[in-house]
């Protein structure tokens, strides 16, 4: 169920060819993956183990990067994804100030 803007549903052929199954997950696939990395690497840097702050230092400049662009993206409409009971999900809200130049 997906809910917002525009108010007609999508076709079920489109919205199936953005699901993709596979044995690995990827960046392109699964855009949480490349984070939940970063932070893999930034822990295991900071463990007794390597003991590497630069390394975990990176991560977080890299991952400060990343939250930037995020934040300066043009999203247009409101859109909630509802499982299939109904319930939400996860959603994405129209941003209030004007798109980039």
């Amino acid at each position: 169920m997906v809910h917002g803007e525009p108010r007609t549903p999508p076709e079920p052929r489109r919205l199936a060819g953005t699901v993709a199954l596979g044995a690995e997950r990827t960046v392109e696939r699964d855009p949480a993956f490349a984070p939940r990395v970063l932070a893999g690497v930034a822990a295991q840097a900071l463990s007794s183990a390597v003991n590497d702050p630069t390394i975990a230092v990176q991560v977080l400049q890299h991952g400060d990067a990343f939250l930037h662009a995020v934040g300066r993206s043009w999203l247009r409409g409101r859109h909630v994804l509802g499982d299939a009971d109904g319930e939400p999900r996860t959603g994405v809200a129209r941003m209030t100030s004007a798109p980039p130049s």
